[in-house]
């Protein structure tokens, strides 16, 4: 049996992805192979190294084929390594244990099964179980991001470091916008708007690109965050790089849009913990970057009623900050 399936018939250079994925699973004894997500660049699946349940994720294509793909799955690898012999016990106890792993020649590993409860609605990744929004969890992520982002450069491996880039607004932020600037006039249905958007930006440009770095999941969606009976654990961390310190709380925040109250005590939490400068000007201005993004987002996601209610709270943010 194929592990590539009719992916393999359709696209001859994968004959040396399923030698090679089948030599890793041989290799490291997997059997039960049950393919969750495959490609055009990846492969998930969940298998069983002797009994134990573990899951098996590796980049289809090498690097010189599909560079970022590989590029995302050598973070993860890279960091979930670097965690499990690390002093930053609440990131190493939260992040998934990977069993073995590689980044050569495409980035492979093998990670324990997390079992539990996705924070999910079902049927969708973007909004969160009622549950979710209590004050247990509220203090728990601001331990956790805190947690996260006491990890220091110095720290990790020079291999590592090499693939998180240092955000700029202009060259990575206002660059994805620039194409979309008409979907967000239209969504928001008020003429001139995108000018006053822009004027905002650049008159805080300087505040994004000089606020201290640290390390951000930059995905902490409900999907990626699974409750176990011994406490909570994130998956997925392929897109970790260099962020402002507000960012991860602001994702969780304004998928609290319903619970304004959370909202409030929240914000109040995370400001009392942050070492931020111009704590509340950054928050809005982040705010506003997801805010614009989220309404560009729209046209592309097929499952509306899933985002919805992050995107009407965006639309109705960009509209009263800007009228």
């Amino acid at each position: 049996m194929t592990i590539l399936g009719p992916l393999l018939v359709k696209d001859k250079r994968l004959r040396s992805t399923e030698a090679f994925l089948g030599t890793l699973l041989n290799q490291h004894g997997l059997s039960s192979i049950h393919p969750l997500r495959i490609g055009p660049r990846y492969y998930v699946a969940e298998a069983r190294q002797g009994k134990t349940p573990v899951i098996f994720k590796s980049c289809l294509f090498p690097g010189s084929t599909d560079h970022l793909t590989n590029e995302k799955f050598g973070r993860e690898v890279l960091f979930l390594s670097f965690l499990q012999h690390s002093r930053h016990a609440l990131v190493r106890k939260t992040a998934p244990h990977v069993y073995a792993a590689g980044t050569r020649p495409r980035a492979w590993y093998i990670r324990e099964y997390i079992g539990g409860a996705t924070q999910n609605v079902k049927g969708g990744d973007i909004r969160f179980v009622p549950s979710f929004f209590s004050a247990t969890n509220a203090r728990w992520i601001v331990r956790f991001f805190s947690a996260l982002q006491n990890i220091r450069e110095h720290e990790l491996p020079k291999e590592f470091r090499a693939l998180l880039y240092r955000p700029n607004f202009a060259a990575q932020l206002l660059k994805f916008m620039t194409p979309h600037w008409h979907t967000v006039e239209k969504n928001l249905e008020k003429p001139a708007i995108v000018s006053e958007i822009k004027r905002y930006f650049k008159k805080n440009a300087k505040l994004y690109d000089t606020t201290r770095r640290v390390l951000v999941h930059q995905e902490p969606y409900a999907v990626h965050l699974i409750k176990q009976s011994q406490g909570w654990r994130l998956i997925d961390w392929e897109n970790i790089g260099w962020g402002n310190a507000v960012h991860d709380y602001l994702v969780v925040w304004m998928r609290a849009s319903r619970y304004p109250a959370w909202q409030n005590s929240f914000r109040t939490l995370v400001k009392r913990h942050a070492t931020v400068r111009q704590f509340d000007e950054l928050w809005e201005l982040e705010q506003t970057i997801q805010s614009v993004f989220n309404v560009i987002s729209w046209q592309f996601i097929t499952r509306k009623h899933d985002m919805r209610e992050l995107y009407l709270f965006s639309k109705k943010f960009l509209l009263q900050k800007f009228s």
